[in-house]
């Protein structure tokens, strides 16, 4: 069976050293009087999404994690496929989720595929898996929903750990229930029990510790007692053996706090020493060596020496707080769990860098949690299950920070990049620039934004299949990036890393580009497009003119368009009299018109009569009406209608729970609304976090996008999405592999974070 992690609490304020008092000052304020949390580990500084200021403390289990705020409710993020963070989904989240029906608790403790909350009238709630009895309710049922451990009123801290969990009762006794073949309960069997059952032998204790299969608990005398499994020395008494019955710990008198890890423990003492015994494979030990020891051996030499304040340990590391809010870990590093930027172990202790003002830590199997001074809290190691909540998988081995920005008026999101328009008309694109389509003269992808050049006073800009087309202010259009379809309308075929000046359009309105093509809407009325033609997507009239052109050409029959949009192989055109008359590729019902087939002229989308704006995506369009609601049409196997059918319609349907829409955008397989309070709700395919949920699934209705409020603007790209906040600010979500999100960062975030470096 794989090793897990070590999960404890511990009452701070009891126990912190002389020689940590100022600190535990401190502590105590930041902690609000309330008890800390918990242990098990991960990657460093990974700033965890939604968890906010009021996040009094945090527990680390062994594939998700969970906080506690100072409302009394608990949020969870990881790992889902037990039931772990109280949803019933169980879709794995990289962001938090609220856990229903908690909101009076004062510690939370995550456990392996389990959680448990300790509530402020002394009872205990447990959620998630319950195969071992871990949930103590007396039943085997696993639940989403947190269910009452039986018999238990009046605990004052708890620890969960592999398959048991434990509690300290206000009169000192301990109880303990799940699985029990160690010994780990501790009541002198080595059997399971589905409710408490008391601890032998232990009548004051101050503090327990959970590990993988044994206990720890600190007596209120400053002994330390543990019990279960002890094969590899991990009860700390010289006999290398397991006990069914608490065991007194050689040569400890003086603990503040313990924590049991996979098969060691580790002790902070009144000197501010740390003492850690058994396992010491990886050095996890911390003694410099990587011998096994039964009985108690130092840790840490000059970097921790006396300042230790607490100790978390996860399967086969460690990690301490030191007294000025530091950390420093040691043991197993392949995670990047001991937080240095490496996958070096450590078998002494190293400090963690860029993290300061901590106040409390927690480690799992193989990541671990700090809460800082400022109520934010930053996680690094092993992030597989997401459980670093920072909406992206994949371990970190450092602290990392999200970048603002500030002064977009405008932001355009396409097939693998990004642009942006800035005060004063300058533009900065980033993402893949293989074509030259970031502008820059280069070709060299970026995944912050750089400047484009020769482009000034741009108004609006929109992004195709690897080029850009920009409006600027004296109504003319510059293209760059991919062209050997025509689509930069220069008159050549031709591929250019800098901007270029669209031929014969001097009074354009708006612009918009499509896979391979792109259109003008002119001050006339008229619309003119450009580029790739084959499916006639420049609404030429006629299959006979179907070549490409490099220069624009008048859509056919158009002489009052307010507004056009672009997508893969077909456009569409906003009217004065609010119809939509669509034109090119049909055969996902994306003309609107009732049928599947290609029109080479503009057709009438059939019963809208009411459009404020359209947008075409890949395979399907959408129109704003002016009642706030949105219809769509065309491919809809994804759900990028938004009606909850997950089917195709060749002609409008009404997208569900949406009535006060004031603009919308249509991508690959999904889409995107802004609604009039300034909330971003999307639906259809979920795959990459496009949809801006948390979570990689798809939604055939429309759901809000996460952390989000506040936007002007909306941009969907291929599969993520950015939005332009009222700060003039951009956020963007979703698929990040070429660096299209802008932060600096790649692979992909699952719900909005900030572009870097736009002022």
């Amino acid at each position: 069976m794989a090793r897990r992690p070590s999960r404890e609490s511990f009452d701070l304020s009891a126990r912190l050293s002389t020689t940590a008092l100022l600190i535990g000052v401190a502590l105590l304020l930041a902690f609000a009087g309330s008890n800390a949390r918990s242990a098990s580990a991960q990657t460093a500084g990974v700033r965890v999404t939604a968890v906010t200021p009021s996040t009094i403390s945090v527990s680390a289990g062994s594939t998700h994690t969970c906080a506690l705020s100072s409302d009394g409710t608990v949020k969870c993020w990881g790992d889902n496929s037990a039931l772990e963070l109280g949803s019933d989904t169980k879709s794995l989240s990289l962001v938090p989720l609220q856990v229903a029906g908690v909101s009076n608790a004062t510690q939370v403790s995550a456990g392996y595929g389990y959680t448990c909350a300790l509530i402020s009238d002394g009872t205990v709630e447990c959620w998630g898996d319950n195969t071992y009895d871990q949930l103590g309710n007396g039943k085997k049922d696993s639940s989403s929903t947190p269910v009452r451990v039986s018999g238990i009123t009046s605990a004052i801290q708890i620890s969960t750990g592999e398959f048991h969990a434990c509690a300290v009762i206000s009169g000192g006794q301990v109880k303990c229930w799940g699985y029990g073949a160690d010994g780990q309960l501790g009541n002198g069997a080595k059997e399971s029990s589905s409710t408490p059952v008391t601890v032998s032998g232990i009548t004051s204790a101050t503090q327990v510790s959970v590990g993988e299969f044994h206990t720890c608990a600190v007596i209120s005398g400053g002994q330390a007692k543990c019990w279960g499994s002890g094969s590899i020395g991990q009860l700390g008494n010289g006999a290398g053996k397991s006990s069914s019955t608490p065991v007194s710990v050689s040569g400890i008198t003086s603990a503040t706090q313990i924590s049991a890890g996979g098969h060691h423990t580790c002790a902070v003492l009144s000197s501010g020493r740390v003492s850690c015994w058994g396992d010491n494979y990886e050095g996890e030990l911390g003694d410099g060596t990587q011998n096994d020891s039964p009985t108690p051996v130092t840790a840490g030499g000059p970097v921790i020496a006396t300042h230790a304040v607490q100790i978390a340990t996860g399967d086969d590391f460690s990690c301490v707080l030191l007294s000025k809010g530091t950390i420093a870990c040691w043991g197993d590093n392949r995670y990047g769990m001991l937080g240095n930027g490496s996958t070096e172990s450590m078998d002494i202790p190293d400090p963690l860098q860029g993290i300061a003002t901590v106040t409390q830590i927690s480690s799992a199997s193989s990541d671990s949690c700090a809460l800082l001074a400022d109520g934010s809290v930053k996680c690094w190691g092993d992030n597989t299950y997401g459980q670093l909540g920072n909406s992206k998988l994949g371990y970190q081995m450092k602290p990392v920070k999200v970048s603002g920005l500030a002064g977009a008026r405008s932001v355009s999101a396409g097939f693998d990049s990004t642009c942006a328009a800035l005060g004063g008309g300058k533009i900065k694109c980033w993402g893949n620039n293989f074509d030259g389509q970031l502008g820059d003269g280069k070709l060299i992808s970026s995944p912050t934004p750089v400047a484009a050049k020769k482009v000034a006073k741009a108004t609006q800009i929109t992004i195709g299949d690897s080029f850009v087309c920009a409006r600027v202010s004296s109504g003319r259009i510059k293209c760059w990036g991919r062209g050997l379809d025509g689509q930069l309308g220069n008159g050549v075929s031709n591929d250019r890393s800098v901007p270029v000046t669209v031929s014969k359009v001097a009074n354009a309105t708006q612009v918009a580009s499509g896979d391979a093509f792109a259109c003008a809407a002119l001050a006339t009325g008229a619309v003119k497009c450009w580029g790739f033609n084959r499916n006639g997507e420049l609404g030429s009239g006629s299959p006979s003119k179907s070549e490409d052109k490099p220069r624009p050409a008048a859509v056919s029959g158009i002489k009052n368009a307010t507004q056009v949009s672009t997508g893969s192989d077909s456009a569409c055109a906003r009217l004065a009299s609010g119809q939509v008359e669509c034109w090119g590729d049909g055969e996902d019902g994306e003309l609107g018109n009732g049928k599947k087939k290609k029109s080479w002229k503009p057709v009438t989308v059939v019963g809208i009569n009411n459009a404020t704006q359209v947008s075409v995506g890949m395979d399907h369009a959408c129109a704003v009406l002016s009642t706030g609601k949105i219809k769509c049409w065309g491919g809809g196997y994804d759900g990028q209608l938004g009606n909850g059918k997950g089917m195709p319609s060749l002609t409008p349907v009404t997208v569900s729970h949406v009535t006060n829409a004031t603009a919308v955008s249509a991508a690959d397989f999904y889409t995107c609304a802004r609604l009039a309070s300034g909330r971003i709700k999307c639906w259809g395919m979920g795959s990459s976090g496009q949809l801006g949920t948390g979570a990689l699934a798809d939604h055939e209705a429309p759901v809000t996008v996460r952390g989000l409020s506040g936007a002007k603007t909306i941009g969907a790209g291929s599969d993520f999405a950015c939005a332009r906040l009222r700060s003039r600010t951009v956020r963007c979500w979703g698929d990040n592999h070429d660096g299209e999100l802008g932060n600096g960062e790649t692979g992909y975030s699952t719900t909005p974070v900030s572009v870097s470096g736009l002022s």
